[in-house]
């Protein structure tokens, strides 16, 4: 719900009131959030929570050009609508445009009302003690409108221009940095694992590929092994054959006269050895 609040603010005053109102309910994680979205430098978000600042986000420089200082100033007022601090402050540098070379230091660019209440509230925290800083909330100091006055002086005639030029850099290259897109790591992983995997799998498939070549190569060995001696098989068993008929004589065979039955069984068992059927 916060987070679309966030979207719907249209310029920095209500993002400033809105920063206001979570620092007061101690909200800091969503004040941390509108931070960021706005991108303010981690420096100025801890100074605004602790209430070393009166604003969480700087408008930043003049962007309009003015022929007075007492112009400027009343856009400034009427742009804040801080009816409190920020109109007695502003009504006070009025009365001060009328004095020489003040109106020259009101008119920088980069010399802004909202900036003079943070220089004023910066100068004001360094006067708490350090338990009162660690209070933080329902935390207050007593100072004399003199020496608040003599701070808004002080702001307009300072030299800060390079320091606040220097801020800038340090905040863009903040800015930069923490959107900075993240190395997924662990995702490198996953797919170097894939490849891995994928790499081994191919290694497999060559393997099984190449066993089942060499088998086939084997097979058909096998099987024209199987066939030659096959056929040395029957050729021996044919010389024998041979040998057999050769060497079955007369006087080998009974004297006695065999009958027409056994006869014909003898000389159908020589005549398949001879033939080679009986293999």
């Amino acid at each position: 719900m916060a987070k679309s609040i966030f979207d719907k603010m249209e310029n920095i005053q209500e993002v400033n009131r809105m920063a206001a109102e979570l620092r007061r309910l101690g909200m800091r994680e969503k004040l941390k959030e509108l931070a960021d979205k706005n991108r303010v430098m981690d420096e100025d978000f801890e100074a605004f929570f602790l209430g070393k600042r009166y604003f969480l986000v700087d408008a930043g420089e003049t962007q309009k050009t003015y022929d007075t200082a007492r112009a400027k100033i009343m856009d400034e007022m009427l742009t804040l609508n801080e009816p409190l601090f920020g109109n007695v402050i502003g009504s006070y540098l009025l009365q001060c445009c009328s004095e020489p070379g003040f109106q020259e230091s009101v008119l920088q660019e980069h010399k802004t009302l909202q900036r003079c209440l943070e220089y004023v509230m910066e100068q004001a925290y360094g006067l708490l003690d350090e338990n009162q800083k660690k209070a933080r909330r329902n935390t207050a100091v007593a100072v004399v409108s003199d020496q608040v006055f003599e701070w808004v002086k002080n702001y307009y005639t300072l030299d800060d221009k390079a320091a606040l030029e220097e801020k800038r850099k340090k905040a863009e290259k903040e800015f930069a940095d923490r959107n900075k897109p993240k190395e997924n790591k662990a995702a490198g992983k996953g797919t170097s694992k894939k490849k891995a995997a994928k790499t081994s799998k191919a290694s497999k498939t060559s393997k099984t590929s190449k066993k089942s070549s060499e088998a086939g190569i084997s097979g058909k060995a096998g099987a024209s092994g199987n066939a030659a001696d096959s056929e040395k098989s029957l050729a021996e068993k044919r010389e024998i054959g041979d040998m057999l008929s050769e060497n079955i004589q007369a006087e080998d065979l009974p004297e006695t006269e065999p009958n027409t039955s056994e006869k014909g069984q003898i000389e159908g068992q020589v005549s398949m050895f001879s033939m080679g059927a009986a293999a």
